[in-house]
């Protein structure tokens, strides 16, 4: 894909609002696991993730002029997700 490609753009919007792309990533090990990873190893996994990510950026989505890279490594000894809750309709989000 071209960074000039315009038919990417629906219109140009003289009052457009900030936009964001968002992704999560997360790799998971096997519980068990019958060794430890040295935290050296993570933060070179980090690194060249965000390298990879960066590198990407601009071919994949040309028109961020910025990008935040949030990391975590963890034990999740608790993890819940929410299910996704439908809200009554309202005049404001198509309803």
């Amino acid at each position: 894909m071209s960074a000039t490609d315009q038919s990417d753009i629906a219109e140009t919007n003289p009052y457009a609002t900030p936009r964001v792309l968002s992704f999560n990533v997360s790799f998971h090990v096997q519980p068990g696991l019958a060794s430890n990873i040295r935290m050296k190893r993570v933060e070179a996994a980090i690194a060249g993730f965000e390298g990879l990510v960066k590198g990407a950026a601009a071919s994949l989505f040309p028109w961020a002029n910025r990008v935040q890279i949030d990391t975590t490594y963890d034990y999740r000894w608790l993890s819940e997700r929410g299910e996704l809750t439908p809200l009554p309709p309202t005049a404001e989000n198509g309803g």
